[in-house]
């Protein structure tokens, strides 16, 4: 399998994908939390065991990537959802993918092949397209893909 990223260069990717990810959530569940939509038990839940792990506690929906979409997994039939995604079959295959892909990215081993960056940036695309992300947020991981792309192609 080819590994085009030097290890700073995943360093790179990963720190982005995980910042925009995380931040994209954070903003769809206040959006949803806005227009009534969240559990209040949930959150007390969450926020309890979160605590529990002996992490600091979190200004708004500013949990892990895991987090975040355990959170969006318990209100799947509450919440709002857009693009070709939009049941909720899909809505469970897309998020089980990036809980999958948070897994693995917070393993830094800084060495993962190609395929596997290609698809953490696909699966955030859909990921952003379900959740209605913006332009700006859309803009960034294609400005990571390009990056990525930039380098994979110096390799060949």
């Amino acid at each position: 399998l080819q590994i085009s990223l030097s290890p700073r260069e995943q360093s790179l990717v990963y720190c982005e994908l995980d910042f925009a990810v995380a931040s994209a959530l954070s903003r769809y569940l206040e959006s949803q939390f806005t227009r009534g939509r969240v559990n209040l038990d949930v959150l007390k839940r969450t926020a309890e065991n979160w605590a529990r792990k002996g992490r600091p506690k979190v200004l708004g929906f500013r949990y892990d990537i895991e987090t975040q979409i355990e959170i969006v997994k318990q209100h799947v039939n509450d919440f709002k959802f857009y693009g070709r995604a939009a049941s909720n079959p899909a809505i469970l295959g897309i998020l089980d993918m990036m809980r999958t892909d948070a897994k693995v990215m917070a393993v830094r081993s800084y060495c993962y092949p190609d395929t596997v960056i290609a698809k953490w940036l696909s699966d955030t695309l859909s990921l952003f397209s379900l959740i209605g992300a913006e332009d700006l947020q859309i803009a960034g991981i294609r400005g990571i893909q390009a990056f990525f792309q930039a380098v994979v192609s110096r390799e060949q």
